[in-house]
């Protein structure tokens, strides 16, 4: 038998699952050749680099998070897989983590960010985004790959090399903005006595911007009994700096949740004296806004209560019968009257409920006027009253000759009740 001598040998043939590659690279920028290098000087010879076509890496417009986008990963000719297992390279893992340091002289931090799992199809590009990252640090991420579906066994190893992005760098954060100046009111305690109540609106939170604390300062403008303190430049008033407070602590306040109004007070001011107050806010990683435009200046005194907008006393006569109770006396002589007040509850500025009112009657004598009083007894007070009234502002002047202010009497009542009556007696 006679034979040819042998062909040369074939390639080597590796049966096996093909590992998974990076993507092919591609001619970059200068820029983007240098920040990949430095990503691969930073991760070792088992990364490898990327440029913008093969990874890129940026911040999310109006929130703190990274967008990531990269091309698939593509298995390697250099393993054939055996007939059959086409099934099983259809689903490719993507396994992400990143790196961060605060600054060029802090150390970079590994941290695990998460996998995806997709179908490999040609032409098509990978996307994920990183949310809640903090923006004062500088990132690196690395991507790598795996076969969801094929055998253990037939794989050489795992996960395939990472893929590094360029260098992430810090961005600043957001300036927050300042909330309106507060209203301020003097309110009173039943045992804890004055304090100064403040209210303003709350900035609702946007992306890379949220609110979770705010910050109250006041300045004493005016001590009791003294006049107005000499004004200074605003850097040289000494205002007094209240703790921080977090919105977690509204989570009771029906008013905020209803109204995005926040109410706060203030304790241990000095009675009498004259403040003004000023809010910032922050969002919990030391950031803080400018302070607001300060409150109009209060007094830390209880004000009188004043009557309802609008509102007038009802007064009417009502006879009540003789001087000596025997309902039988001359209606011209010994009929006694007496004058029915009715009015609305005060208003009172500081809160308070139990409010004692003065009533005071004025006397005069109609018949100096020149016109004698009428005594029918249909005739209100409030119509005797108005008609006095109209003669003495022809005259500009009180009613001519005696007349007095008499205090009739003090009434107490809840101004939370209805209306408030009260009625004198009087001849």
């Amino acid at each position: 038998e006679r034979a040819t001598p042998w062909s040369g040998s074939s390639d080597q043939l590796v049966l096996g699952i093909p590992p998974l590659a990076p993507p092919l690279q591609r001619p970059a920028a200068p820029a983007a050749v240098t920040a990949a290098a430095v990503a691969v000087e930073r991760c070792g010879a088992s990364a490898v680099a990327s440029n913008v076509t093969s990874f890129q890496v940026e911040w999310a417009a109006g929130r703190p998070a990274a967008m990531l986008r990269w091309r698939h990963f593509h298995a390697c000719p250099s393993r054939v897989a055996p007939r059959g297992l086409s099934l099983c390279l259809r689903r490719v893992a993507y396994r992400i983590r990143m790196e961060r340091r605060y600054g060029e002289d802090s150390p970079w931090v590994s941290l695990q960010v998460g996998d995806s799992v997709t179908e490999l199809t040609a032409h098509q590009q990978m996307s994920c985004e990183v949310p809640e990252l903090d923006e004062k640090f500088e990132h690196i991420f690395h991507v790598s790959a795996s076969w969801v579906d094929a055998p253990t066994l037939l794989r050489s190893r795992e996960w395939s090399p990472e893929l590094a992005s360029p260098i992430l760098q810090a961005r600043p954060p957001p300036e927050l903005s300042a909330p309106g100046a507060p209203s301020a009111e003097v309110r009173v305690a039943e045992h804890e006595g004055l304090f100064a109540q403040l209210q303003w609106k709350h900035l609702a939170s946007n992306g890379r911007q949220h609110v979770c604390c705010y910050q109250l300062q006041f300045l004493c403008v005016c001590l009791p009994g003294q006049g107005p303190k000499p004004k200074l430049a605003e850097d040289q008033e000494e205002w007094c700096l209240e703790p921080p407070t977090l919105l977690q602590e509204e989570a009771e306040n029906a008013e905020f949740h209803a109204t995005g109004t926040v109410i706060s007070k203030i304790w241990g001011l000095r009675a009498g004296a004259t403040y003004r107050f000023r809010v910032r806010v922050g969002d919990g990683k030391r950031l803080w806004s400018h302070w607001s435009d300060s409150s109009i200046a209060v007094q830390l005194a209880v004000g009188a209560p004043a009557p309802q907008p609008g509102d007038v006393l009802g007064a009417t006569l009502e006879p009540l019968g003789d001087a000596d109770g025997s309902g039988e006396g001359d209606s011209s002589t010994n009929v006694t009257r007496a004058a029915r007040l009715h009015w609305r509850p005060f208003r009172s500025p500081s809160g308070l409920c139990r409010i004692e009112y003065r009533i005071m009657m004025l006397e005069w004598s109609a018949h100096e006027q020149g016109q004698a009083a009428d005594n029918t007894p249909e005739q209100t007070l409030l119509a005797r009253l108005r008609r006095a009234n109209k003669r003495s502002r022809s005259t500009g002047q009180w009613p001519a000759g005696e007349h007095r202010f008499r205090i009739v009497g003090y009434i107490s009542s809840d101004s939370s009740s209805g209306n408030s009556s009260s009625k004198a007696a009087h001849t």
